[in-house]
């Protein structure tokens, strides 16, 4: 695949990814959960392969459940 298309791919996929998680994220927190501190932990969370981020989001959701 050429590098253009790869990039388009790329750009085109990781903002629905991202969008998918905070739906489901904000599903399973209910009220607990804010759009403003979602972005800012995905900010902090850096650039990680997309399996890696599921899975920290994953276990921010199951801490934030045992809170």
């Amino acid at each position: 695949m050429k590098e253009s298309a790869t990039k388009l791919v790329r750009e085109s996929i990781i903002p629905a990814f991202g969008r998918v998680r905070a739906l489901l994220t904000e599903k399973a927190l209910g009220e607990h959960f804010s759009m403003p501190q979602f972005h800012n932990w995905l900010l902090q969370t850096g650039t990680v392969p997309l399996d890696v981020l599921k899975q920290l989001i994953d276990e921010d959701i199951a801490a934030a459940r045992r809170a």
